[in-house]
């Protein structure tokens, strides 16, 4: 099935499924993504009237929905969480902090910044700093990360031997992108106070440091 049949099928299931509670499921110009592989729409088998940027999700990343004009000049990160309970997750999504649960999700948005910038293993390209910007983004306060919405999807899981259905949350936090460079640019700099690099480590570092919020 192309993507634009896909796409259409899911919106086509969607409507029918809730046309007792006004759902809308919106159109996406789905030519501003990349191919992606983060959920396969085929397995889903009901949802709460999924709204655009999850759909942009699905399709292409973080990086797909921050280029709708809804999320200019913001970071968006997503929250996720799946089990057989619908209660419990649903309490784990009223539940979640953007001060005490984001700096888990800005530290891997890090991490993944820096192995993809890598030449060889991130260790050995930037030494101890890799470690200590990884762990600092995770212990640090991001005062302007939002939680704005929660969606999920009950959906046909085959990862075992038994098919099973099994809910999944997506949790939209945003942040104003400004404000968060200012907040990672003290991270850096914080990260690289005190510790021990070699000469080439140091060349890395640096222009890590000038490039780093360039596809970040």
């Amino acid at each position: 099935m192309n993507r634009l049949a896909f796409f259409l099928s899911i919106a086509v299931f969607s409507s029918c499924l809730n046309q007792n509670n006004n759902s809308f499921v919106p159109e996406v110009d789905l030519s501003i993504y990349e191919q992606n592989d983060i959920f396969d729409l085929d397995s889903i088998i009901e949802n709460d009237n999924l709204p655009q940027w999850l759909f942009a999700y699905f399709a292409g990343s973080n990086a797909a929905v921050e280029r709708l004009e809804a999320f200019r000049n913001k970071y968006i990160f997503i929250g996720e969480n799946e089990g057989l309970n619908l209660q419990a997750l649903e309490r784990w999504a009223g539940n979640y902090s953007p001060s005490f649960d984001f700096p888990m999700l800005a530290a891997a948005r890090v991490e993944r910044r820096m192995i993809a910038t890598s030449s060889l293993y991130p260790d050995d390209e930037y030494g101890a700093f890799f470690e200590a910007m990884v762990k600092n983004a995770s212990g640090t306060l991001y005062p302007g990360a939002e939680k704005t919405e929660s969606h999920w999807v009950r959906y046909l899981n085959y990862d075992s031997d038994e098919t099973v259905q099994k809910y999944k949350f997506f949790i939209l936090i945003t942040i104003d992108r400004s404000y968060m460079q200012v907040i990672l640019r003290d991270v850096m700099t914080r990260s690289n106070s005190g510790i021990r690099v070699t000469p080439a480590q140091n060349i890395a570092i640096n222009r890590l440091r000038q490039n780093f919020f360039e596809g970040f």
